[in-house]
């Protein structure tokens, strides 16, 4: 966690404001925050393990992310640092039908 980060607005940097941010704002890096996993189920299947991704804290199997922030419009991939990856398995499934709109609880499962 940055030495300025606060624990509301996800970091709470004054100069991330813009809704999509791609990048850091310069100024931001002292504010930043480990928000740790973003996972977009779209790229992955119910019951399925996917493991780690040793390069990049962006999974573009998985799609899986190690993602920190500086406000909460502006979070990008974790990429930096002695260690840019994310360190994560995981699994997901869904209680309910597999339908669009099915009731039900989503689990997930990370190590």
């Amino acid at each position: 966690m940055g030495e300025k980060a606060t624990f509301f607005n996800m970091g709470g940097c004054p100069l991330s404001e813009a809704v999509n941010c791609d990048a850091v704002p310069e100024g931001c890096a002292p504010y930043a925050v480990d928000i740790g996993a973003h996972w977009e189920l779209k790229t992955t299947e119910r019951g399925v393990m996917y493991g780690p991704n040793e390069a990049t804290g962006n999974d573009l199997i998985a799609n899986k992310d190690d993602e920190f922030a500086v406000g909460p419009y502006c979070r990008v991939d974790d990429n930096f640092g002695t260690s840019p990856c994310n360190e994560w398995s995981g699994a997901w499934d869904f209680t309910g039908n597999a339908t669009d709109g099915a009731e039900g609880y989503y689990i997930f499962e990370t190590s």
